[in-house]
């Protein structure tokens, strides 16, 4: 009678189906719920952009040429108006670019501007804008360059002719200098109008870092260009000389590894005598 009632104490009474399905319903919303949490993962993961490399093994980074030029000679780049002749209004609207606004003149007075770039500038190219039409447009005009302001000597950089068109027209200078300070004097115009009008002034170059750092680069290339001569071409032996080569050194190799008759002998004697 004990050992049945220790019996009954170690047994487990089984689970009610009631508990079973309500467990069984558990674990598959647990699992369906991990399951989608994958799926999304999984879907994130592949939204992401992959990584790949930036440039094949071997390749040579060639870096592009910059489309846009800057202009010194905007307020965006900190140009500002130091002076102007008298009759002139509207001096600043040459520093942004808009065609509504302008410069006006009395043609028959002098007419000039002095701007002031953001630092010292290697100047290369100038721009000039004439977008109205009821009005004298330019055309001589004249381009000095100091450091300092003011001064009493210029350095001329030129005395440019441009054609009677509206709309933009580039000059080139032909010795780029560096400046801080430019002077515009309008010599000459077209048409027969009382005021004279100019819509913008652009200057495009190089800060003296940028020309720096662009020197630093041609003199490593002409270095390298140097050296790569004074190596001299290099000559690729041809296959066959290189078989006759190889052939001639193995048959060589052969021989010193081949006893001679004299040898033989002299072993076969030494091995006699003892």
């Amino acid at each position: 009678n004990d050992q049945a009632t220790g019996d009954k104490e170690n047994l487990v009474e089984p689970e009610q189906p009631d508990v079973i399905q309500q467990n069984e319903t558990i674990a598959a919303e647990s699992s369906s719920e991990t399951s989608q949490e994958n799926e999304k993962g999984t879907e994130e993961t592949n939204k992401r952009p992959q990584m790949v490399p930036d440039i094949e093994e071997g390749s040579t980074v060639i870096k592009p040429k910059p489309t846009h030029l800057k202009n010194y000679a905007s307020k965006d780049s900190g140009a500002v108006i130091m002076t102007h002749s008298v009759g002139c209004k509207g001096a600043d609207n040459l520093l942004v670019s808009s065609r509504d606004k302008y410069i006006i003149c009395p043609c028959e007075e002098k007419q000039f501007v002095v701007i002031s770039l953001s630092e010292d500038i290697l100047v290369r190219t100038i721009k000039i804008g004439s977008f109205e039409k009821y009005s004298r447009i330019i055309k001589e005009f004249q381009v000095l360059g100091s450091h300092s302001f003011p001064v009493d000597n210029w350095m001329n950089f030129g005395t440019f002719t441009a054609s009677n068109v509206y709309g933009e027209q580039i000059f080139e200078l032909s010795r780029p200098s560096f400046a801080r300070y430019l002077k515009f004097k309008l010599v000459s115009h077209y048409g027969d109008d009382y005021y004279c009008t100019m819509s913008h002034i652009r200057v495009h170059g190089s800060t003296m870092m940028e020309n720096f750092h662009q020197d630093l680069q041609d003199s490593e290339e002409e270095i390298e260009e140097l050296n790569e001569r004074i190596r001299g071409p290099t000559i690729k032996e041809p296959e066959a000389a290189k078989n006759r080569t190889i052939s001639g050194h193995e048959n060589h190799t052969e021989k010193e590894a081949m006893p001679t008759k004299q040898q033989k002998e002299n072993t076969t004697e030494s091995a006699h005598d003892e």
